[in-house]
């Protein structure tokens, strides 16, 4: 990172523990990814790193919520896709299409914004969500429970999805990035 402004308040020391409040943290990646603003709660102990009540914004991008990494002992970071588990529930958050480009490079020119809330629970190799919300478009809204395993290794990333709910209307589904996530072009019957 390069370029850090940050303030900091009530920052404080109790035996294994520091605690302090981000207000905003600004800074740029040298990869070029601007991170805007970042604030929060910051606590640091033996077993969590946790930021309550987050905010990051990211350009067009808003993740809100708590953050939590717990571990047995900080050695867990030597094998951390497996051992550190995280614990993340989103609270009104907004993600341009186009940013699950670094993951899907097909939607990198994708439009739109994604708004999710919800839980996601687990290790990076095996993450867990029961009900997390998303919309986009004017009438698309999904209930999903997901399983995500082996995103250390992407050429073996499994995923298990379940959508208890789906709503969406014509003019939306016209407007999705549906042929990125199914591999080629979709009819859509009027």
């Amino acid at each position: 990172f390069r370029n850090i402004d940050a303030l900091v308040s009530d920052f404080n020391v109790q035996q294994d523990t520091i605690e302090l409040r981000l207000k905003h943290f600004r800074s740029q990646e040298h990869g070029g990814l601007s991170l805007a603003e970042l604030s929060g709660k910051i606590r640091f102990c033996s077993k969590e790193i946790s930021l309550h009540d987050f905010r990051l914004n990211a350009g067009e991008g808003e993740l809100a919520g708590d953050l939590a990494l717990n571990y047995d002992s900080l050695a867990d970071f030597d094998d951390f896709f497996n051992r550190v588990r995280w614990n993340v529930r989103l609270k009104k958050s907004r993600l341009p299409w186009a940013y699950l480009g670094f993951f899907m490079p097909e939607l990198q020119k994708a439009v739109g914004i994604i708004r999710l809330s919800g839980n996601i629970t687990g290790t990076l190799n095996n993450l867990s969500s029961k009900n997390l919300m998303l919309s986009t478009g004017a009438a698309t809204r999904l209930s999903l429970n997901l399983n995500l395993k082996n995103l250390e290794n992407p050429a073996q990333l499994e995923l298990n999805l379940e959508a208890p709910r789906i709503e969406s209307s014509y003019s939306d589904l016209l407007q999705l990035p549906i042929a990125a996530f199914v591999g080629g072009p979709v009819q859509i019957p009027e």
